[in-house]
C-alpha cells in the first residue's frame, strides 16, 4: 500500500471515531483508483472493525459518512466506480 490508503486504513481501523469520521469522508472524496483498489483489499477488516462504531453526530449521523464510504469501496469492488465519479463530478 502507498501513503494515502496505508494512512485511510489505519484511521478507519484505529476505532478512534475522529479519525474514522475523517478517514471515512476522505474516502468519499477520493478519485484514485489504485488507491482504493489498495482499500478495498481491506474492505472486510474495515467493515468489521467499524461494525459497531458509534460515531455520534447532532442533527445528522456521523456514521452515515462511514456508510458512504463503504458503499464507495464496495461500488469500486463491484465495477461502479464510473458512475460514482459522474454523480460526484456531475457529468
Amino acid at each position: 500500500m502507498g501513503p494515502l490508503p496505508d494512512r485511510l486504513r489505519a484511521d478507519l481501523l484505529s476505532r478512534d471515531t475522529e479519525r474514522v469520521w475523517a478517514s471515512a469522508c476522505a474516502v468519499i472524496r477520493l478519485h484514485d483508483s489504485a488507491a482504493l483498489s489498495e482499500l478495498v483489499r481491506r474492505l472486510l477488516e474495515i467493515e468489521r472493525f467499524t461494525a459497531d462504531l458509534n460515531l455520534g453526530g447532532g442533527l445528522f449521523q456521523n456514521s452515515e459518512h462511514l456508510m458512504q464510504a463503504l458503499r464507495v469501496l464496495r461500488a469500486h469492488r463491484d465495477g461502479w466506480a464510473f458512475w460514482i465519479t459522474a454523480c460526484q463530478t456531475g457529468t
